[in-house]
């Protein structure tokens, strides 16, 4: 069975070594995981076009949705400015990404609503996502 993107995080942040959560999300590695790490991470680069407080939705009882969040994953460009199709009204903006909370599995949810927020994953220092995903944060200019 394929790990979910939240399980792919979660468990990279309780490994101790760099070395080992390094290697650990190479292993794992994918558009999706890649994308929601660095948009979640790279504040100077990455801005949201939704409000940061957790919108009210229905979290998912499915489990059968579980890894959903890799499809999912392709809606990412109508939340971050810049790639939003222009035109793009901001009641539907919020209205599918409430649609996309609720499609996938609860714990994939929490992890989109981290990335909103922009709170760092645990253990995911600049360090660790340039050798895991060859990115480097932008820093705040001046």
């Amino acid at each position: 069975m394929v790990k979910s993107i939240y399980e792919i995080i979660t468990y990279a942040g309780k490994l101790r070594k760099t070395e080992e959560r390094i290697a650990y999300l190479r292993e794992h590695n994918s558009a999706p995981l890649k994308n929601i790490v660095i948009a979640t991470t790279d504040k100077n680069k990455i801005k949201f076009l939704l409000p940061a407080e957790a919108p009210p939705y229905t979290p998912s009882v499915h489990n059968e949705n579980h890894g959903l969040l890799y499809r999912e994953a392709r809606k990412l460009k109508y939340f971050v400015e810049g790639w939003a199709p222009p035109g793009l009204k901001q009641v539907k903006r919020e209205q599918v990404f409430i649609e996309m909370l609720e499609s996938i599995h609860r714990d994939d949810a929490k992890i989109l609503l981290q990335m909103i927020t922009q709170k760092p994953f645990k253990g995911f220092t600049p360090e660790v996502i340039l050798a895991a995903f060859d990115y480097t944060l932008t820093e705040k200019s001046a």
